[in-house]
């Protein structure tokens, strides 16, 4: 909470390889300038030392501001504020690097704040806990890369096209005890050549349900 930390477009946060300790960053942040960008890192070569986001992001100006999430740790680096346009016509997400991002945000890209933009995971993991709903811009996982939609109900919805290129996955999860659950895309999906669509289901009873209700292209 507190003050937003405003950020200069074309900046970083970054961990870098010998940082040894686990890192936290509460406050808002609000990324600056028309058609801004801004990456948020972790090179920290110990998976267990964690760069967190706690506070939401937002665009601070008219434009499609873009925010990278990249580095080298595979630990579950995490984002828990939600990631909105705020002021920005349009806040388009990244995922770079063979690392790991988690966004556990209870409203990350869902209910009255759909994922209006782009999303593009080119390398690595990116885990949205929740459901992930996109409505305008297109998503697409590049070769290597994953996406992956956890929840109670695993749920991938919207109007927007996702692009599974060769080699990348895409994991709808909604693995738990519990009562019947649901593990369902309704988005049109493009699966490239060797690429992978997952559905994980929770205690694999009779009732649970795993499906693709979208077009599905080969």
């Amino acid at each position: 909470g507190g003050n937003p930390l405003l950020l200069t477009s074309g900046g970083s946060i970054t961990m870098n390889a010998t940082v040894a300790n686990t890192e936290t960053v509460n406050a808002p942040i609000s990324i600056q300038g028309a058609n801004g960008s801004y990456t948020i890192q972790n090179n920290a070569t110990d998976n267990s030392e964690l760069l967190n986001i706690g506070g939401a992001i937002t665009g601070g100006a008219a434009g499609q501001t873009v925010l990278t999430l990249g580095g080298s740790n595979t630990g579950n680096n995490t984002v828990s504020g939600n990631i909105t346009p705020g002021t920005a016509t349009y806040l388009n997400l990244n995922k770079s690097g063979t690392g790991t991002w988690v966004l556990s945000g209870t409203d990350v890209f869902s209910n009255s704040q759909n994922f209006q933009s782009a999303l593009a995971v080119s390398a690595g993991t990116l885990n949205v806990q929740g459901d992930l709903t996109l409505t305008l811009g297109s998503a697409t996982v590049s070769n290597g890369a994953t996406l992956q939609v956890s929840g109670a109900n695993g749920f991938v919805h919207g109007t927007s096209a996702i692009t599974v290129g060769g080699g990348g996955t895409l994991v709808v999860d909604d693995r738990g005890a519990g009562a019947a659950r649901t593990s369902r895309v309704t988005n049109a999906i493009t699966l490239g050549n060797g690429s992978l669509l997952s559905y994980l289901g929770s205690d694999q009873a009779a009732s649970d349900t795993n499906d693709s209700l979208g077009p599905v292209t080969l």
